[in-house]
């Protein structure tokens, strides 16, 4: 168990750049704001729950928080609390509980943040290729899907010839990639849903075109490549 324990930091050392970038995300994640009335339904903070839930990008685990709880029961802390600042640490179900209510625009920002700061302190260099250019890629993904009565009216709905309907919530992830590079840069997301004043239905392609409308000016200079 030796192996799993986190090291005491080293006395007069001065933080890396990673804990800057997390002590930001940790700020941020602060001023969420929260729609829940008091009770004990406020025991996890929004900073926990957005902590925890972004912490599975440190941990690399296939199970969400096995690994920060068995640290946690071996060593008295984990790195959800150390690296955070992290209170309470919830299971993934009250993670999206508390969070479900919390407005993608609420967290653009933030993911903006954190790609510039790369940037700026020249850590996406290694990701240029031909001419100088950075790799984007873009891809549309499922975060949810059903064939159930369970959606909302963010759902993109498919209805099949047998009769079937089936309800899925659609993100495009675009993220900065490089061959080689094991670990990509994610960008804003932009989501499939349904558009004010549109007769017809949201699409992965409209979205995309979406994303570019709101965000090309700003990663153009950056010489992306798609």
């Amino acid at each position: 168990m030796d192996l799993l324990r986190i090291p005491n930091p080293v006395p007069n050392t001065p933080p890396s750049k990673a804990q800057g970038l997390v002590d930001r995300i940790s700020a941020a994640f602060r001023d969420l704001p929260d729609s829940r009335k008091p009770g004990n339904n406020t025991k996890y903070s929004m900073h926990d729950a957005a902590c925890s839930a972004f912490s599975v990008f440190f941990t690399q685990r296939p199970s969400f928080l096995s690994f920060p709880r068995n640290l946690e029961r071996t060593t008295g802390r984990s790195n959800v609390h150390s690296l955070f600042g992290v209170h309470h640490v919830p299971t993934d179900v009250q993670i999206r509980n508390v969070l479900d209510s919390v407005s993608p625009a609420e967290i653009a920002p933030l993911i903006e943040a954190v790609g510039d700061k790369l940037k700026d302190e020249g850590s996406l260099e290694h990701y240029r290729v031909l001419f100088g250019t950075i790799p984007l890629a873009m891809d549309g993904t499922d975060i949810y899907s059903s064939e159930s009565r369970i959606h909302c009216p963010s759902s993109h709905v498919t209805h099949h010839s047998d009769g079937s309907v089936l309800y899925r919530h659609i993100a495009m992830t675009p993220a900065l990639v490089a061959p080689g590079e094991p670990r990509v840069v994610a960008l804003p997301p932009e989501f499939v849903v349904p558009q004010d004043g549109h007769a017809k239905q949201d699409c992965e392609m409209a979205a995309g075109t979406r994303w570019i409308d709101r965000w090309g000016s700003h990663y153009a200079p950056w010489g992306l490549c798609e």
